[in-house]
């Protein structure tokens, strides 16, 4: 990275460092500022490509077994030797890849690290990570910016803090942050999809990126019926909600498709056929008997049919 856009980064840096460590006043004088000042600038200017290992999809994590084995390993070395914060990381990066459940304890030691003094911008970016899939958007935004401030050209993060805002109705801002990586020439058909949904919640113009979308072949069509569909039935014009959704699933990129085969049993619920809306519902739970957003509408379904059979019996009982 060119030193004078380092430079450039370092008071956001320092800013975001004192933040971090909830430190009103630092005080050092001399060489001893210098050298806390170089600190900083070098972890602020390192590439997030420049790290030996920076694991962030399940392909790249160790395997299962490998974990267990380090862990053991570096848990030992760390509870003899407290004031290394580099093992306490390394042992918050395994805990981080053994999923989910170990967030919580991956979460605390990262923290622990961070404000103990350890300066790895990763950090940032697993703890918005693991917030985020915790639900505490506001918290994983926070960290997202962090890694950012450090890591600006970083397409994955900034996908991520598009996605956070998004949840927290930013809508606005989520939409800034898609076009911004538009215009930097990314035009995959994630960020075509969520920016053109932030663009339409926000109220804005998104005509010409819809249209962009479509183009991106098959995948880009498909794409566009479903945020379209998705759009439509929010504004609770379900017959046409039903019929983009369903023109989707006549093509390939809809195959095995849960998430548009609920939205699709949705749409017809809502528009009233609910014969067809059972018969998708009843296909896909065989297959997907666990997921609580198909127990929730065939639920919501089977109480509307059964109020309905009442109210016409009772129409039937007065006409007699």
């Amino acid at each position: 990275m060119d030193i004078d856009k380092c430079l450039k980064k370092y008071k956001i840096f320092f800013t975001q460092f004192i933040s971090a460590h909830n430190l009103s006043v630092i005080t050092v004088s001399g060489l001893a500022s210098v050298l806390l000042m170089a600190i900083i600038i070098g972890r602020a200017c390192k590439s997030s490509s420049d790290y030996d290992y920076f694991p962030r999809k399940q392909t790249e994590f160790l395997p299962a077994a490998r974990i267990d084995k380090r862990l053991k390993k570096l848990e030992k070395l760390y509870s003899a030797d407290k004031d290394n914060l580099s093992l306490l990381f390394e042992i918050s990066l395994l805990k981080f890849q053994k999923g989910e459940s170990f967030y919580p304890e991956s979460i605390v030691a990262m923290e622990k690290a961070r404000n103990g003094g350890y300066m790895d911008a990763r950090i940032f970016y697993y703890l918005g990570y693991m917030y985020q899939h915790s639900g505490l958007e506001n918290y994983a935004e926070t960290e997202y910016r962090r890694f950012i401030y450090n890591h600006p050209d970083d397409y994955d993060a900034r996908m991520l803090l598009g996605r956070s805002l998004y949840s927290q109705k930013k809508y606005t801002e989520a939409a800034e942050i898609y076009s911004s990586l538009l215009k930097s020439g990314k035009d995959d058909i994630v960020l075509l999809s969520n920016l053109v949904s932030s663009l339409w919640k926000s109220r804005q113009k998104y005509d010409n990126v819809l249209k962009y979308l479509e183009k991106k072949g098959i995948k880009g069509k498909y794409a566009s019926l479903y945020v379209q569909g998705e759009m439509l039935l929010e504004d609770s014009r379900y017959n046409e909600a039903a019929a983009y959704f369903q023109e989707a699933g006549k093509m390939k990129p809809a195959a095995g498709d849960l998430n548009l085969s609920i939205l699709t049993a949705k749409a017809l619920y809502k528009a009233g056929d609910y014969k067809s809306a059972k018969m998708i519902l009843n296909e896909i739970s065989e297959t997907s008997k666990e997921n609580t957003e198909i127990k929730k509408l065939s639920k919501e379904i089977a109480e509307k049919e059964f109020s309905k059979k009442i109210t016409t019996k009772r129409k039937s009982n007065r006409k007699k």
